[in-house]
């Protein structure tokens, strides 16, 4: 899978679309309170609070809205490869693959990762959206 395929479908298309509409959002979503509340979340985390209100069931008008962000959020990626390279990293498998190389005297580009499969396992984990050029990475 090549870091320009859409991260997640459909599904993503809507984020897409609708985290271009994020700073609409938050003032639709919440009161006029809520919303200058969100703003100065925003200064603390930067467009990932956007990224997050595009989500269903995001409630930002709870008291335990940013600690639910804080819970949810995984990471800010560049591209979709980035994800699925800290996946790997994260996991220990590439370290794994590497070793069992090695010590089998398998050739470099032998074995290869299927990051298609990567990406469906987590698509059951993980929401994917896309804002102002970042993949921002939160638990389903």
């Amino acid at each position: 899978m090549n870091e320009s395929e859409n991260p997640s479908g459909s599904r993503h298309a809507a984020h897409q679309e609708t985290a271009h509409k994020a700073s609409e959002l938050s003032s639709t979503k919440t009161g006029g309170q809520t919303a200058r509340h969100l703003e100065r979340i925003h200064e603390r985390i930067g467009d990932a609070l956007y990224a997050y209100l595009t989500l269903p069931d995001t409630d930002s008008s709870t008291p335990s809205f940013e600690d639910d962000f804080y819970s949810d959020f995984r990471g800010e990626y560049a591209t979709l490869t980035d994800i699925l390279h800290a996946q790997l990293d994260g996991l220990g498998w590439a370290h794994d693959l590497l070793q069992f190389t090695k010590d089998h005297a398998i050739p470099e580009n032998i074995l290869n990762w299927d990051f298609g499969l990567i990406k469906a396992q987590m698509d059951e984990i993980y929401e994917f959206v896309e804002y102002k050029n970042q993949i921002y990475l939160f638990l389903r």
